[in-house]
């Protein structure tokens, strides 16, 4: 390839946004020439719509099936049928209660008016009047029935068809439906007052110590001072550790030599300096090896020994004993599998799935024997399981402890940061209460409504979050001034 030169490359000018106003352009002067000769409008001289377009035609099909109203979402639908079926069924309560009323009223009227009949004696009418009497009592009997039938039907309290419709505008879209519709679901929001959805169980005001206090005593100032020495102590190691994990060369050289001896080495040297270093360790744990394998041959052929095993036993049993959860050091690292054991494994599981029938079978035949080998290594397989069970259920229960009392082990996560429970160095007790330290309490709340996961964190004061914020803006910047450069090329196309 031959490379161009720098005036070459510059000349290489961004022209899309030209280019697309020119288009433009050619397109606005094609449709004026349209407009002008008449081939954008037609006559509809069939009357059908066979002469319009397929996308015409769909649109058209589509109104004549919409007719006004556009189609519900399943979620709408559901609603509105219940409040349809929760209005049938008051409006069919409140009608069987009428009917039983008008019924009772009118079996009482009708009995008075029976009894008064048969009691008086009309000097006109006599028979006549009693089949009178008889026929109306039918009439009003047979009308209560049709109401009552009516009411199971639901046909007397059937929607007028008049009624006002109301617009209710959801994703986008004007739809019409009916004032049953308009009936929200009245479902209450969830919140953090309820146990179930509260993400800590810590409380609202945790208690400080003794050692916190404005004058403590000498016991618990020092036991205060032990336990933030003792976290910076464990905080420190965890660094070390990632650090020579993550360089485990340069911590290595560290250890036997100064930083200025260090920077002053080449690369080469320092591989060197570092292979030489990893033998001689090498040299030195096999030494002591050697001499710990001879230390327990002696140990072995002596006859105390045989008491040791014994007493070592007996101790192991009473630890599991008395503790009923078996802590996790009892597990031992030579009884869990190695990744080497589980490849082997699932290399055999996948020849077995690939072999024959018949070689399935005589292989079956030769395991037979190796069953009682296999049961045991089944029963280990449970035990350990059963085990990490237990010691992981007594850690939920300790965390659970500990987050009641107010001390947070493992906080969950809402925005990017995570709580850390920030440990106060106690002061020593002042002459007076004047040369005591002051300090508000609106502290001490924000911490508490961090601990409890009700707020995000603020981000952190480092310079990856600044650099984070810088790009979204710039990259806010860009999106605005593209949308502002289009918008100047229309102004400009509608211009000409």
């Amino acid at each position: 390839m031959v490379k161009r030169n720098a005036k070459a490359r510059a000349r290489r000018i961004d022209v899309t946004d030209v280019e697309r106003s020119l288009v433009r352009k050619n397109e606005s002067a094609k449709a004026q020439e349209k407009l002008k000769s008449g081939d954008l409008f037609y006559f509809d001289t069939n009357g059908n719509e066979k002469s319009l377009p397929k996308a015409l035609r769909r649109g058209v099909q589509l109104e004549k099936k919409q007719k006004g109203l556009s189609k519900l979402s399943h979620y709408e639908i559901a609603k509105v049928e219940k409040v349809k079926a929760k209005e049938e069924r008051k409006a069919v309560k409140a009608g069987i209660k009428n009917a039983k009323k008008t019924t009772a009223a009118s079996s009482t009227t009708s009995k008075d008016a029976a009894t008064s009949n048969a009691n008086a004696f009309d000097l006109w009418g006599g028979a006549a009047a009693k089949e009178k009497a008889a026929k109306q009592l039918q009439a009003t009997s047979s009308s209560i029935l049709e109401q009552t039938a009516n009411l199971n039907n639901g046909s007397l309290f059937k929607k007028s068809e008049d009624r006002k419709t109301h617009h209710m505008l959801t994703r986008h879209k004007c739809r019409v439906l009916n004032d049953s519709a308009l009936r929200l679901p009245h479902s209450k929001p969830t919140t953090l007052q309820n146990n179930s959805n509260k993400t800590c169980a810590a409380p609202a005001v945790v208690l400080p110590e003794t050692g916190l206090s404005m004058n403590p005593g000498e016991e618990a100032f020092e036991r205060q001072v032990d336990e933030v020495v003792a976290d910076e102590c464990a905080k420190m190691r965890s660094e070390e550790q990632e650090a020579r994990k993550k360089k485990p060369m340069t911590s290595r050289l560290l250890d036997a030599y100064s930083q200025e001896e260090v920077s002053k080495m080449t690369e080469a040297e320092r591989q060197k300096e570092y292979r030489r270093l990893i033998a001689e360790d090498l040299i030195a744990e096999n030494m002591d090896l050697d001499v710990e394998e001879m230390e327990s041959d002696e140990d072995a052929t002596s006859p105390s020994a045989k008491n040791k095993s014994e007493n070592t036993k007996e101790s192991t049993t009473s630890s599991t004993s008395s503790s009923g959860i078996i802590n996790k050091k009892v597990i031992k690292a030579q009884e869990r599998k190695t990744k080497a054991q589980k490849n082997k494994e699932g290399r055999l599981k996948e020849r077995m799935k690939n072999l024959s029938a018949e070689k399935r079978q005589k292989l079956l035949d030769k395991s037979i024997g190796q069953l009682p080998n296999l049961m045991r290594e089944m029963e280990t397989d449970n035990m350990t399981k059963k085990q990490e069970k237990e010691y992981l259920a007594q850690l939920k229960e300790e965390e659970k402890k500990m987050e009641e009392k107010g001390i947070v082990l493992k906080p969950k996560k809402i925005g990017r940061n995570r709580f850390q429970e920030t440990k106060l160095l106690p002061q020593k007790a002042a002459s007076s209460l004047r040369g005591s330290q002051v300090e508000s309490a609106i502290s001490e709340r924000m911490q508490s409504i961090h601990r409890r996961n009700l707020t995000e964190l603020p981000p952190d004061a480092d310079r990856s979050t600044l650099l984070r914020l810088r790009k979204k803006k710039n990259r806010d910047q860009r999106a605005v001034q593209h949308h502002q450069r289009q918008l100047k090329i229309n102004e400009e196309v509608m211009s000409d």
